[in-house]
């Protein structure tokens, strides 16, 4: 497949990229809502970079291995996401 500035996929990557920073900026400002609009807004802005991150990551990792590391980083990204989940939301002792 051809690629460059000029071709379709330029065009694909870039919507697919700003959908996906707007998706994650409006989930984290919803799910933070409750804690003042300027820790939404913090926790948005959190979202975006990494979510930023990972867009980046998206293209070496196409390039690379093609849908197996796509495939590759979305079993990493989900990786990091439960290690996040059990760090940081630990139950409290009974």
């Amino acid at each position: 497949m051809p690629r460059g500035a000029d071709t379709a996929f330029a065009g694909v990557l870039l919507a697919t990229a700003a959908a996906g920073l707007g998706c994650a900026a409006l989930v984290a400002f919803t799910i933070a809502r409750a804690l003042g609009v300027w820790r939404a807004a913090g926790a948005a802005m959190s979202g975006v970079a990494g979510t930023a991150l990972v867009v980046v990551l998206t293209t070496p990792a196409d390039i690379a291995a093609g849908r197996i590391g796509i495939a590759v980083l979305g079993i990493v990204c989900l990786g990091a996401m439960l290690l996040a989940r059990r760090l940081f939301f630990r139950r409290a002792a009974a």
